[in-house]
């Protein structure tokens, strides 16, 4: 279990406002709003269609609700990611949880630009580092999918997955000053977190491939 924190009480502290830790409504919106099957191959429990769908809906939806933006970036890229891994068993097992918003998922803000350092310690991998900005961290349960630099060559770049539940996961709440209030925005820190092999989920390529869904819907992150 990762590290009691602000966002592991059930009652957030008051020194933290509420509306940055918890916020249903922005979830439940962006469920409602269809968006997390939009784009998504029917033959993986999507509703198909053109990623330009999916960037007129989260305009709508960015301008009637801002921190859904964040929440719909953050669960429709880990979608993507999903989507797009070669790791069939992860991808079955989760997909549709995550497009049904029976569970939430992100990634860093940065997307691959920052990935934690993986650690040989002989016996496995141990995974160590920050993400800064991690939006849509639910209480409904959550996964990260997280770029990790495994070895000195910076092609060592690869994608795990992995779950909020892990041992050495801390969550706190967001110093990233671009993060929208109400968004579920955490700031992560791994601290010897266990890499299991059936948690890979891709190689380097991975940025590339999500970088259509994220040129879609970064833009409406923006302030209005």
């Amino acid at each position: 279990m990762h590290s009691q924190t602000a966002f592991s009480h059930p009652v957030p502290p008051t020194s933290v406002p509420a509306a940055s830790i918890r916020s249903p409504d922005a979830f439940q919106r962006v469920i409602d709003s269809c968006l997390l099957r939009c784009a998504v191959p029917p033959e993986l429990g999507g509703l198909g269609g053109p990623i330009s769908a999916l960037h007129d809906g989260a305009q709508r939806l960015a301008a009637d609700c801002p921190a859904a933006a964040w929440v719909l970036w953050a669960q429709r890229l880990a979608i993507e990611a999903l989507v797009q891994s070669r790791n069939a068993g992860l991808r079955d097992f989760i997909l549709p949880d995550l497009l049904a918003g029976e569970r939430a998922g992100t990634l860093p803000l940065s997307l691959g630009r920052n990935p934690v350092q993986a650690i040989d310690t002989g016996r496995g991998w141990r995974l160590h580092g920050r993400l800064v900005c991690a939006s849509n961290w639910q209480w409904v349960g959550h996964s990260v999918a997280v770029p990790v630099q495994f070895g000195a060559d910076p092609a060592g770049v690869a994608w795990v997955w992995l779950r909020g539940e892990e041992d050495g996961l801390d969550i706190a709440p967001p110093t990233h000053a671009d993060a929208r209030p109400g968004s579920q925005t955490a700031e992560l820190t791994l601290r010897g977190v266990y890499f299991r092999e059936d948690e890979w989920l891709a190689g380097a390529e991975l940025a590339a491939l999500i970088d259509p869904i994220d040129q879609a819907l970064r833009p409406t992150l923006r302030d209005r």
